[in-house]
């Protein structure tokens, strides 16, 4: 017995500091004489006088939509400067417009924004003015005016420090279009030095023995050397020189040599045209009188390609071999006209550009402290029915969450900004946290602005409700409604109402107050288009050069 006394002094002691508190707002606000109280109104039918009744809430948070300042008896905000300044509007207009501002609320807490509905049908206010949202069901039994702003359901969670790594973290520097651009351009690449080059014997090798004493590949392969050990050869017979008159090839040296045009045979060439034939073949040759008859069929002069039946696809693979070789700057195949040159130096700056651009966003993208919502989507928090949602006091967000898209969920009101802030620190886990609010888009910005640990994590793909917007409440069939859109209407075209969201710093997003999140920007088409363009332009010069040129030789 003694023990229950101890608690029910405990009890009152803790309870008295409350009452107080609010008892002496309660009287503050009563030395008001200009302004009512919600429970000191009377139906209009006993009113004295035509003054119309304007009932606001009492906010305990998000003042900065209406704020009952109980010292000077002010009550000011957002909402309720649109008012006033639509007020302001009628009377230029000569309608002047007699209003009293009633208060609904203790102070102690925000109070359900149903229960002023109430008291606009039960006939005991003409008018609520505030952050009220339209919604079907409130419209079913009150007219609202046009919105002042607009509204949607947003969702709000902490930030997690880490690394979100995935097997695809390389792709990540680039845009999908910026990857698909370059791969369309090294294929562009590939099939315009495929025209150009279409007499380079680089592109038509198969495989190739690259000399190490030569700065590029050639075409040509030697034949392997004869050791001292092998068994000796017979001499073959002397090539004709130009003493000789009339040139005839024998019959096992006669090959058929191509041109891009047409196949020649030639069973008389000039000697001339083979000089570095014969040259490189008697500075090998044990005998200075005599070459080999291999070495005229393994040397082939500059500029006359050798095709075979595949020699089309292997100019082919062999172009677009040396177009992706140039990504790593390793290709060995030489450039023989000065159109091909004029590309091959416009891909070769384009992957340096890009290689340099791809190892600094990499590197950053590794190697930066990453910030990730602790909840992606809405979708996570609709299957997650353990996580506890926080929702604004006085909302009707709670009771439309519960009969929708959230059944099963457990909701804790606060009334601002500072005890959302507090439940985040606490965590899901704990009696008094949260790990989300559900809210509308505004409040949510408020929140934001006061705390950088918080991120919007709601989608693009989430489908979330977007609700009519806040509105000033008249009861059914009220003259005024029209009266007052008009005057809202105004204020939105001349830019009055943006004014004064700028002022009271509504309505933008606070994340550039934050600084930077440590996201990697990633690199998109329109950070390159204009290199893109002038490469298309180089590309296009250089193969119309190309077709003219040939059109003018068949000519």
């Amino acid at each position: 017995m003694k023990g229950f006394g101890i608690s029910v002094i405990l009890c009152v002691c803790c309870c008295l500091p409350c009452c107080y508190a609010d008892k002496t707002a309660l009287e503050m606000a009563r030395q008001c004489k200009h302004i009512l109280m919600d429970k000191d109104v009377e139906p209009r039918e006993r009113r004295a006088n035509d003054t119309l009744r304007v009932l606001v809430p009492w906010k305990t948070g998000y003042t900065e939509f209406v704020n009952f300042n109980t010292g000077t008896c002010v009550i000011d905000g957002f909402s309720v400067q649109v008012f006033l300044q639509a007020v302001l509007r009628m009377e230029q207009n000569s309608s002047p417009l007699r209003y009293q501002f009633v208060v609904h609320g203790t102070g102690s807490e925000t109070r359900p924004y149903n229960e002023m509905l109430g008291m606009l049908t039960r006939k005991e206010v003409d008018m609520v003015v505030g952050d009220l949202t339209i919604t079907k069901e409130r419209l079913e039994n009150v007219s609202f005016t046009v919105p002042y702003m607009a509204t949607q359901l947003a969702m709000v969670t902490r930030y997690s420090y880490g690394s979100a790594g995935t097997v695809w973290d390389f792709t990540k520097p680039f845009s999908r279009n910026l990857w698909i651009t370059l791969l369309m351009s090294l294929l562009v690449t590939g099939a315009a030095l495929y025209f150009l080059e279409d007499k380079n014997p680089d592109f038509f090798a198969a495989s190739k023995v690259h000399n190490s004493d030569s700065s590029h590949a050639c075409a040509s392969t030697r034949p392997p050397s004869r050791s001292s050990s092998d068994p000796p050869q017979d001499n073959p017979p002397p090539f004709p020189s130009e003493s000789d008159g009339p040139h005839i090839i024998p019959q096992s040296l006669q090959s058929s040599f191509h041109t891009s045009d047409s196949v020649v045979n030639v069973n008389a060439p000039p000697i001339s045209r083979y000089k570095p034939v014969l040259e490189a073949s008697k500075a090998n040759s044990s005998d200075n009188n005599h070459i080999r008859y291999n070495d005229i069929l393994l040397q082939q002069p500059v500029g006359v390609p050798i095709y075979d039946e595949t020699s089309r696809i292997r100019r082919f693979t062999n172009a677009y071999w040396f177009t992706a070789m140039c990504v790593l700057q390793s290709q060995q195949e030489s450039v023989r006209t000065h159109l091909g040159r004029i590309v091959t130096v416009m891909w070769l700056l384009l992957m340096i550009i890009f290689n340099s651009s791809y190892t600094a966003s990499l590197a950053t993208l590794l190697s930066a402290e990453q910030r990730f919502p602790t909840i992606d989507n809405f979708e996570v928090l609709r299957k997650n029915t353990t996580i506890p949602i926080g929702y604004q006091q006085g909302s009707f967000l709670v009771d439309y969450l519960k009969n929708t898209q959230l059944k099963g969920h457990e909701f804790r009101g606060f009334a601002s900004a500072e005890e959302f802030e507090q439940a985040f620190r606490k965590g899901p886990h704990s009696p008094e946290g949260i790990g989300a609010v559900l809210d509308e888009l505004a409040f949510l910005q408020l929140l934001l602005a006061s705390n950088c640990d918080l991120t919007i994590a709601s989608a693009g793909d989430d489908i979330l409700s977007a609700f009519g917007g806040f509105a000033f409440a008249f009861q059914k069939g009220d003259a005024l409604v029209d009266k007052i859109s008009m005057m809202i209407l105004e204020l939105l075209a001349d830019g009055t109402v943006q004014r004064l969201l700028n002022a009271w710093k509504l309505g933008s997003d606070a994340s550039n107050k934050c600084g930077s999140n440590n996201r990697v920007h990633v690199l998109t088409l329109r950070s390159f288009g204009g290199l893109f363009g002038i490469l298309a332009v180089v590309y296009l010069i250089c193969l119309t050069c190309r077709a003219l040129t040939k059109t003018i030789l068949r000519r």
